[in-house]
């Protein structure tokens, strides 16, 4: 007769039992479960630690907020404006030169010119064949030889003529033309309709003006950065700042290349929203809601709307002012007020400041700031778990690990 008092689990079933269930005891401790993103608590504990990059945590108010929108945004600084830029005549630029003499008895007069020309008796206007500039920068003038012209100016080059002719012909007046520009051009490639090389206009023109004789943009304006490659030297601006700012439409200079590039400025949303996404900015102001709400917003079962974190690197003059924000509210709650000196991240001056933005999206007013508060380029939003989630994930993991051990240990009860 078989002895039912045997019929409990094996005991190599137990110990299994036992070892998955120190093991995924480990493994929580450890903060080994998945997880998209640190929690509320562990970001508080990265920022006492002052581990790896130094940052403020800021419980956002609705002080906060009205400064954030009052300050203006970080503006692109660019090179200085040299002026317009004179042509000046290089290798293989073809040359029309016309010369005149007044009055007859020199090189080029000849016989008396018709008198309702205007000219006197015997004046002479002759135009010379093209003359292409040397990889010397010489030409080669009937009677006046090899004459340097690199360089110099049209107004220079005829002088510097009208001088190699002076003693020889009566008078002479020089004049010089472009036929054929080389050397004083710009390059126009990249987001532009007819990208090309472009003469420099006599006069100047600015950058705006040589992407116009380029076609325009390609793109919208606020998702072009223009790249303007100067003496060796790189330099990037947005058309959209261009186009608001005058002061930043510089003079192009001759040998600029300009490349249009598609660059759109982007935010970043993450963590436990419906979707992670990078996203364009556009040119409206985008609200924190909104971007939110583009993602498909927070997902109830995983979300610690509590806790909505923006990342940013702000400007050390506004955080001067949140800083005076929080210290009163710390002393309205009849704490210390902190000493930002003591207890912000040294910075060097005028560096940009990281700092996230703590936001209660389960509050009224947290709701009516998200409302209000602008997202910037290169924000980060982010939304992590609440500790509720990573406590059922590791019970679920725990039930997932356990239940091949439980059949097991009943399998093995024999009767």
């Amino acid at each position: 007769m078989p002895d039912y008092k045997d019929r409990g689990p094996k005991p190599y079933a137990l110990k299994a039992f036992r070892g998955v269930a120190v093991l995924l005891l480990s493994l929580c401790g450890c903060q080994a479960l998945p997880i998209a993103g640190p929690l509320a608590s562990e970001v508080n504990d990265e920022l006492a630690l002052r581990q790896r990059v130094p940052f403020h945590l800021v419980s956002l108010a609705p002080d906060m907020v009205s400064i954030l929108e009052e300050a203006p945004t970080q503006t692109e600084t660019f090179i200085t404006d040299l002026g317009p830029s004179e042509p000046r005549i290089g290798p293989g630029d073809g040359l029309m030169i016309t010369i005149v003499e007044p009055s007859a008895g020199g090189l080029f007069s000849g016989p008396p010119s018709i008198n309702n020309t205007g000219m006197e008796p015997g004046a002479r206007v002759v135009g010379l064949q093209e003359a292409t500039v040397g990889p010397d920068g010489r030409i080669s003038v009937p009677f006046a030889g090899s004459v340097q012209v690199g360089g110099l100016t049209f107004v220079g080059a005829a002088d510097r003529i009208r001088a190699a002719l002076s003693g020889q012909a009566v008078g002479p007046q020089v004049m010089v033309n472009a036929v054929r520009s080389v050397a004083s051009r710009v390059t126009v490639a990249g987001a532009v309709k007819t990208p090309g090389i472009l003469p420099v206009q006599p006069g100047g023109e600015t950058l705006l003006e040589v992407l116009a004789r380029a076609g325009g943009a390609a793109e919208a304006p606020e998702n072009i950065v223009i790249q303007l490659t100067r003496f060796g030297n790189l330099h990037r601006i947005r058309l959209q700042t261009l186009l608001e700012r005058p002061e930043t439409n510089i003079h192009v200079r001759p040998g600029d290349y300009l490349y249009c590039l598609v660059q759109p400025r982007r935010y970043v949303v993450m963590g436990a929203t419906e979707r992670v996404d990078e996203r364009n900015l556009g040119m409206n102001k985008l609200r924190l809601t909104s971007a939110l709400a583009s993602a498909g917003g927070l997902l109830d079962i995983r979300a610690d709307a509590t806790s909505v974190m923006l990342f940013r690197n702000e400007h050390p003059a506004v955080m001067d002012r949140i800083a005076a924000v929080e210290a009163r509210l710390a002393r309205a709650r009849g704490e210390n007020a902190p000493v930002p000196s003591e207890t912000a991240p040294r910075n060097p001056a005028d560096a940009p400041v990281p700092v996230i933005f703590m936001i209660d999206m389960r509050s009224a007013s947290g709701l009516f700031m998200g409302r209000q508060l602008s997202i910037r380029e290169d924000d980060l939003i982010y939304t992590p778990n609440s500790g509720y989630t990573q406590v059922q994930k590791f019970l679920d993991l725990i039930r997932l690990s356990a239940g091949p051990i439980a059949a097991a240990a009943i399998a093995n009860r024999s009767f």
